[in-house]
């Protein structure tokens, strides 16, 4: 059930924001009421995926229980951390990776593996992978105290804002906001408007640049029909998978941040305008923050501690990074974006890029150009698309630059590249604050419309919807 769905939008959302507010004289009834929504929505495309989700719970729930009772008798539980992170990671390789391997491996010896291949993976399973090491983690190290209700365990691990496109949580971050937390109608109105944001974000801009940057990216597929594509065609794909990822992956995070407010959760931004850094090592301070900062906690801080010598931080970056491009997929390209990261994130720690005396236009287009380079390994599905849409890219096929697609795209989609690109800025919030600021007319006139705009947008968002069934998200491993 995608968020930007008008099963969502119309009646699975209202009909939950409802009875919770009704349920409002006891948070306990609250929490179960989120938590059976929550079931709803996760089995709605796939019900056997269900059996996963409540496997996972009640595995993990004892495990938790487990190593505090270990610990309380002042026994090591390491074993049992180390067990359940195996299992953990064991089931998410399984539903993950095993079907790719399995599809290469058949390939190469001429079998059948429609068996394996056909195991699809259950919906948020990295995610849910992901805040369940969190927890398990968390309290081994006592760094917050284990909550016994395994409600609120559950609602941690399947709330339904966070199972598409993230935010990642660490548990210590939420546990007390899901037994102890006020809502407020304020809380309820900036949550629908966030909400509505995000829809934008992904029905009316990625939406549009998901359509183009397919097209494009698909002609340099083993399988397409033209490989000699005119280097202006792909550069424009390329601004469009560009802008499409960004404004997706944001467009969740606002999703979820706005629908987390409107039950009174409030969690970390976890996007801040990352196509205006000034490094690479700026950008990821600004993309998918909640990533890196998982990564860091759980994986490279860790590593680290056991030996901090510089080739030794070297070596875990390079490692963690490729663990990052292998959690979003099994292919060489991911594991290739991976090291490209790793790579430039050290080259700058080494020659302390920070403080080169670089004009900051020169620093914007070296990340913009070394990012975009990433998202075509992102992109492209494997090494022979990879190798022939860079080549299209840089004229390298014999396959000229003019393109008369690539300027009927643009003449088509030029108010969507616009807004894709002044929404990837902080101009649209810089605005905002300068009106709020002056608190005069402008104050009030912009007190007023604000809503109308919120109003206006979710009809636009919803017209769009009746007339399209594209679904823009990126990548089901995410999922």
């Amino acid at each position: 059930m995608p968020y930007s769905s008008l099963l969502f939008i119309l009646y699975f959302l209202p009909i939950t924001a409802g009875v919770y507010y009704l349920l409002r004289f006891s948070q306990r009834f609250q929490n179960v009421w989120l938590l059976l929504a929550s079931f709803i929505f996760y089995a709605w495309s796939k019900p056997v995926h269900i059996i996963f989700l409540l496997v996972s719970i009640a595995a993990n729930y004892c495990l938790g229980l487990v190593i505090v009772r270990r610990q309380q008798k002042e026994v090591s539980a390491k074993p049992v951390l180390t067990a359940a992170c195996v299992f953990n990671l064991v089931l998410l390789f399984i539903y993950n990776y095993l079907s790719p391997l399995a599809a290469g491996i058949g390939s190469f010896f001429s079998l059948d593996t429609t068996a394996v291949t056909s195991i699809l993976a259950p919906l948020g399973i990295v995610l849910i992978t992901m805040h369940v090491i969190s927890y398990l983690v968390d309290i081994y190290r006592q760094d917050v105290k284990m909550d016994t209700n395994p409600v609120n365990f559950a609602l941690y691990i399947s709330f339904f804002p966070l199972l598409l496109g993230g935010p990642i949580l660490q548990y210590g971050d939420v546990v007390r906001q899901i037994g102890h937390r006020k809502t407020m109608w304020g809380d309820f109105s900036q949550g629908v408007c966030r909400f509505v944001v995000g829809l934008g974000k992904i029905v009316l801009i990625a939406d549009a640049m998901g359509l183009i940057a397919d097209h494009v990216f698909s002609l340099s597929a083993m399988s397409g029909s033209l490989t000699s594509v005119p280097a202006a065609l792909t550069w424009v794909g390329l601004i469009a998978f560009t802008l499409q990822i960004y404004h997706t992956l944001s467009g969740y995070t606002d999703i979820a941040l706005g629908l987390g407010r409107m039950f009174g959760f409030r969690y970390r931004e976890n996007f801040n305008y990352p196509y205006i850094a000034l490094s690479i090592t700026d950008f990821w301070s600004r993309w998918y923050t909640s990533l890196l900062s998982w990564f860091h906690n759980y994986v490279l801080d860790p590593l680290t501690v056991r030996n901090s010598s510089h080739d030794r931080l070297v070596r875990n970056m390079f490692l963690m990074w490729m663990l990052i491009g292998l959690m979003f997929g099994g292919g060489w390209t991911f594991l290739l974006w991976g090291i490209l990261n790793a790579a430039l994130l050290v080259f700058e720690r080494v020659t302390e890029f920070d403080d080169l005396s670089i004009s900051r236009i020169v620093r914007r287009i070296y990340v913009l150009v070394f990012m975009m380079l990433g998202w075509v390994l992102f992109r492209t599905a494997d090494l022979y698309q990879l190798s022939v849409f860079v080549g299209n890219f840089i004229g390298a096929n014999g396959n000229g630059f003019f393109s008369d697609t690539a300027f009927m795209i643009i003449r088509e989609y030029w108010i969507v590249f616009l807004a894709g690109i002044v929404f990837s800025t902080p101009a649209a919030p810089k605005l905002r604050m300068l009106l709020i600021s002056k608190n005069n007319g402008w104050t009030r006139i912009y007190t007023v419309i604000y809503p109308l705009l919120m109003g206006a947008m979710l009809l636009l968002i919803l017209i769009f919807l009746v007339r399209s069934g594209y679904d823009p998200f990126l990548n089901d491993n995410l999922l």
